[in-house]
């Protein structure tokens, strides 16, 4: 099968297809034929060595949508050929999870959710990892309330502003660095969009934030929640990784949480699957442009989503 295979961390030259056997499906697995591969920032920073957990070769990707190809031992609830999404996140099994950037992957049958015919796969490709994660991270969130969300531009700050929207927050203040993106936020459910430069007029009295950018813009997200107020770590976009003041969590009683699927799927799979399958029923048209590439532009996406040139998520066409 044709698939995109990392053999040493680096640039995004190293995205390059290749032919590999294609995978098969063990017991509670399925194998897929991919139609479509989400691409998300974080695979940039997979494909840059950033995570220890990843070892060499790897055929990156950790979500997509298409078919099932073949269903392995004790599967029950997937047939042959049913359209189907799935995350490739649980990475402790065999191969580390991830191989969405090939023309057949490999998924947890409990982390594979069932599509309606109706149901478009590149949107389903692009939205069902950070749906899950948006889903998830926003959780019991108190309808009426007031949050921030920063990289609210990125694929994951557009599914947070959906999830937000969906709990019943009042106030959705979108945190982005790209100002030609700000009407478009407003339009996928934002009450206000501003940039990082704009904090003076953001008054101190979140009721929640949801982090995805890192550095100095944590420590200030932070300094803005009432007491109680609840902060949730999504992401470290900038790659800085600024200390927060274990004293100041303790006297204002701060609530404070850190949430990466990929560390949970292996956990609480059916949890995660049931937030995807909430997420797809976002309204599509809020979690922003979907740009689609052919398989070997690959590197062509890594690049724009690290110079944060064009929308916040790309997917590849496989199949």
């Amino acid at each position: 099968m044709k698939a995109i295979v990392i053999r040493e961390f680096g640039n995004v030259g190293q995205l390059k297809v290749d032919h590999v056997p294609p995978l098969e499906a063990g017991p509670g697995e399925v194998t897929i034929d991919v139609a479509y591969a989400g691409v998300g920032f974080v695979d940039t920073l997979l494909r840059s060595g950033r995570f220890d957990f990843v070892k060499l070769p790897v055929i990156p990707g950790i979500e997509v949508s298409g078919y099932v190809r073949a269903v392995g031992e004790g599967v029950t609830n997937l047939t042959i050929g049913q359209k189907v999404a799935a995350l490739l996140t649980d990475f402790t099994v065999q191969g580390g999870g991830m191989g969405g950037y090939g023309e057949v992957a490999r998924a947890k049958a409990a982390l594979t959710v069932p599509l309606d015919p109706r149901d478009d796969l590149v949107t389903a490709a692009a939205i069902i990892v950070n749906g899950a994660t948006a889903v998830m991270a926003v959780g019991s969130l108190v309808p009426g309330a007031k949050v921030a969300i920063s990289g609210a531009s990125g694929g994951l700050g557009q599914c947070l502003i959906a999830a937000a929207k969906a709990a019943g927050a009042a106030e959705i203040i979108a945190i982005s660095s790209k100002v030609t993106h700000h009407k478009s936020l407003i339009r996928a459910g934002a009450t206000r969009a501003i940039t990082a430069d704009d904090f003076g007029n953001l008054m101190d009295d979140l009721d929640a934030a949801f982090d995805t950018v890192g550095g100095e813009l944590r420590l200030r997200l932070l300094r803005r929640l009432k007491t109680r107020g609840r902060f949730v770590l999504l992401g470290n976009a900038s790659g800085m990784d600024t200390a927060l003041s274990g004293d100041e969590i303790w006297l204002r009683s701060l609530q404070i949480e850190g949430f990466a699927t990929g560390g949970l799927s292996s956990l609480f799979p059916d949890r995660i699957a049931a937030a995807a399958r909430a997420a797809l029923s976002f309204n599509h048209h809020s979690v922003g442009e979907i740009a689609v590439l052919d398989l070997h532009a690959a590197g062509d996406a890594h690049l724009a989503l690290e110079t944060r040139q064009g929308p916040g998520k790309f997917v590849l066409r496989v199949r």
